[in-house]
């Protein structure tokens, strides 16, 4: 039948995290300062995007995430606070975001050179 044809042609739904920026280059700071950058999103897929968990992969490293549940079509930020103390040269930190999304995990690079 037609339906049975159709039925292996649908695609699943679900939600799909895009970022504007997966790299964000803060240029040259000083080595007693932070920095604050946000990696802005959207959830272009057609089911509620859930993000279960940021990982930064420095504890020079805090976060605050807009929402953790974002809805088909709207848009959130990741916000990485970056404590450069004790830091020197070129410093490339990653964050890992495990999603509900097509793609289970996306990362995003902080780059910035101490000086």
């Amino acid at each position: 039948s037609v339906d049975s044809l159709n039925h292996g042609l649908m695609k699943k739904k679900s939600p799909k995290l895009i970022f504007e920026n997966d790299i964000i280059d803060v240029g040259r700071i000083s080595n007693d300062t932070s920095v604050i950058v946000k990696y802005f999103f959207t959830n272009s897929g057609d089911t509620t995007l859930i993000i279960e968990n940021v990982k930064p992969d420095c504890i020079c490293t805090s976060y605050n995430l807009s929402s953790d549940t974002i809805r088909t079509g709207e848009k959130g930020f990741l916000e990485i606070k970056f404590n450069s103390e004790g830091k020197t040269g070129e410093q490339k930190i990653f964050t890992v975001i495990k999603s509900n999304s097509e793609e289970k995990y996306t990362r995003l690079l902080l780059k910035a050179y101490v000086i």
